[in-house]
């Protein structure tokens, strides 16, 4: 099951596959805190308290948590105001059913991260503890899909942006963040798609938008295949947007029916 944040100025939302509540929080003592937590099933989680906020995570997860944390106020003067969070995936059974028939993948115990802030103009700035780098793009009307396939972790960040702009949602002002993850890179874990939700996640809390996981999964795929131009299938994506901590998410391909 997803892990609720318990804050007095939660916004419930309802999981499409489970019919339980989860939160998106935002409060005015900053800073507040949206995520996905997943965490190892059977494993003994601790409490980590955020001013009034309280999350349960995993040791890994929050020692990754404090990191960014910590980057984001010595690179940017003080603490963020959002932290998203994104978990990789495995898959169960299915690696080779494309769109015509069933998958069934779980969420893992680790995670991508982002620490943000919101700006006052529309430039969103990003420093990657994973690769040591700061990078950073304007949200304006020149972002098109006709200039594809590009490379780079910032243009999946990019990219889910202009993704969300062509689907109708507000983007809104841009945001100063730090990104970390665990999720290893190149070992079919999903650590793009974890990225992507994450991305996904922080501008969905900036803009007030509620949750919607088939939607953002999509959103992130248009990503993925339009904006990077990478082959890729929907299943990292939803795990990473719908994942039920403890268990295995069966998932139509045809329909993107999903079963916990």
């Amino acid at each position: 099951r997803f892990i609720p944040l318990k804050t007095t100025h939660a916004r419930p939302l309802t999981h499409p596959t489970r019919g339980k509540k989860s939160y998106l929080a935002r409060q005015s003592v900053r800073p507040a805190v949206v995520v996905a937590s997943v965490t190892r099933a059977g494993q003994t989680r601790r409490f980590l308290m955020q001013s009034n906020v309280t999350i349960s995570v995993d040791g890994a997860s929050a020692d990754l948590r404090a990191r960014v944390v910590r980057e984001f106020a010595q690179r940017f003067g003080a603490p963020p105001a959002f932290l998203a969070r994104a978990p990789g995936r495995v898959n169960l059974i299915g690696d080779y059913t494309h769109n015509d028939g069933f998958v069934l993948p779980m969420a893992i115990d680790r995670s991508v991260w982002i620490a943000l802030r919101p700006r006052d103009d529309r430039r969103v700035v990003i420093y990657s503890l994973d690769f040591a780098q700061r990078a950073g793009f304007e949200m304006n009307a020149e972002m098109s899909s006709s200039l594809a396939r590009k490379s780079g972790w910032i243009e999946h960040v990019h990219g889910v942006a202009w993704a969300l702009r062509d689907a109708g949602y507000p983007l809104g002002r841009g945001w100063d963040g730090v990104t970390a993850g665990d999720v290893p890179v190149g070992l079919g874990l999903s650590s793009n798609a974890a990225l992507e939700l994450a991305t996904a996640r922080a501008f969905a809390a900036l803009g007030g938008v509620g949750w919607e996981p088939i939607t953002m999964a999509r959103v992130a795929q248009r990503a993925e295949t339009e904006w990077i131009g990478a082959d890729g299938n929907i299943t990292g994506q939803l795990v990473a947007a719908a994942g039920v901590a403890g268990h295995a998410l069966l998932i139509d391909r045809r329909s993107l029916e999903m079963k916990a």
